[in-house]
């Protein structure tokens, strides 16, 4: 499989483009513009995607959801 030409155009394009980025290691997240490098948690993904969504002004709709007879919000 690694060795199929498909294989070495589609990783010869994301190496292309993590250079155009300036990615230099994994995991490189980008959330809208701001570039978040390394491990984080769910929480800070959270926090940073919220700071997003209010900066621009986007309110999500709350919903809920059901686990073993439980109602949780999902936000």
């Amino acid at each position: 499989c690694y060795d199929s030409q498909s294989m070495k155009n589609i990783i010869a394009a994301d190496f292309a483009e993590g250079q155009k980025l300036d990615i230099t290691g994994t995991p490189t997240f980008f959330v809208d513009d701001k570039r978040v490098v390394g491990a984080r948690s769910l929480a800070e993904f959270q926090r940073l995607i919220d700071s997003e969504l209010t900066a621009a002004n986007v309110t999500l709709p709350t919903t809920t959801t059901t686990i073993a007879n439980s109602t949780y919000p999902i936000s």
